[in-house]
């Protein structure tokens, strides 16, 4: 099932501290290229939780997409220690 953007949003204020919907949200959002919304819902995940290897990638991912490359590296090293991790082709 395929969740909108405004029904996420609905569903994130009503849920502000859902790292789920959140993580949704932010996917969501990069793939519609508004990556600096994107990393900063990624932002957001990781400050309640800074070992959460997917808003790691994800937040790679945006950096990656902004030509922050270096940022984006150091990112996605930090991420393959952490629990969960899996390997994203891009930043291979």
């Amino acid at each position: 099932m395929t969740v909108s953007r405004d029904e996420l949003e609905r569903a994130l204020l009503a849920n502000p501290f859902s790292a789920e919907l959140r993580a949704q949200y932010a996917q969501l959002l990069l793939e519609q290229g508004e990556v600096e919304s994107a990393l900063g819902q990624f932002e957001l995940i990781l400050k309640q939780s800074p070992t959460d290897a997917a808003a790691q990638v994800g937040a790679a991912r945006a950096l990656l997409s902004l030509g922050r490359e270096s940022e984006a590296l150091q990112r996605y090293a930090g991420a393959r220690n952490a629990p969960g991790f899996v390997s994203d082709p891009t930043l291979e």
